[in-house]
Formats: structure tokens, C-alpha cells, sequence
């Protein structure tokens, strides 16, 4: 054999090892994002789970909440010794308290604002924004 011959040999040798690893690499780096992307669906599902169940219970408390303001009003209207107009007055005030309030409280919590400062997000996109100093500014 030549020295040319040996040379190629090996050369192809190394290719086709380099070849081989560079695969055999590849597969594994598709495994391994196969695996995350299954982790991260099955956080999501139990995050989904979570947060239906969290809004089962707010609604059931939200239905006892309103079960106990009917309830008290009723035993309301029917204890106190005023004329059936001064009851009726003091329904529609306290109904008038039980609407605006919420309503309220919901358009605050709607906003974005609230939700960005409540979250860090605010803090988050201030950070991303800021130009960084290179070395010659310094």
C-alpha cells in the first residue's frame, strides 16, 4: 500500500466515524426533545386539572355566598318592623351594593396593568428592554 492509500483509508475511516456520531448524537438529541416536550404536556395537563378544579370550588362558594345573601335578605325583609315600601327601599339599595361592587372588583382585576404588575411581567419586559452597556460605553 502507498502512503496515499492509508491516508484515504483513514480519512475515510474518520469520515464515516464522524458520520456515525453525528447521527447516533442526533437521534439522541430528538429523544431527549421528545421526552421534554412530553413533560411539558403533562405539566400542562395537571396545570389545566388544577385550575379546573380551583374554579369548581370557587364556583361552589360563589353559589353558597349567594345562597346566604338571598337567605339573609328574605329573613331580612320579613324581621324588620318597617312599612313594606321602607323594605322594599332597603332591598334595592343593598341588591344596587351586591351588583356595583363586583362589577368593580372585576373590571380591576380585568385590566392589564394589574396583571403585568401582579405577575412581575412588568419587571420582566423592563429588564428585556434595557440596552445594554457595552465595553467601549464604559
Amino acid at each position: 500500500m502507498h502512503k496515499n492509500d492509508i491516508k484515504n483509508t483513514i480519512q475515510r475511516f474518520s469520515w464515516v466515524l464522524i458520520r456515525h456520531l453525528v447521527r447516533r448524537q442526533g437521534h439522541a438529541a430528538v429523544q431527549i426533545a421528545r421526552i421534554r416536550s412530553a413533560q411539558m404536556y403533562v405539566r400542562g395537563v395537571q396545570t389545566a386539572r388544577s385550575v379546573l378544579l380551583f374554579y369548581l370550588g370557587l364556583l361552589a362558594l360563589i353559589g353558597l355566598i349567594m345562597a346566604g345573601i338571598v337567605i339573609f335578605h328574605v329573613g331580612l325583609f320579613y324581621c324588620l318592623p318597617w312599612s313594606l315600601k321602607a323594605r322594599a327601599v332597603l332591598l334595592m339599595i343593598l341588591g344596587g351594593i351586591y351588583f356595583v361592587v363586583p362589577l368593580l372588583v372585576l373590571f380591576f382585576w380585568s385590566r392589564d396593568q394589574f396583571w403585568m404588575k401582579a405577575t412581575g411581567a412588568d419587571e420582566i419586559v423592563e429588564n428585556a428592554l434595557k440596552k445594554k452597556t457595552s465595553r467601549k460605553d464604559k
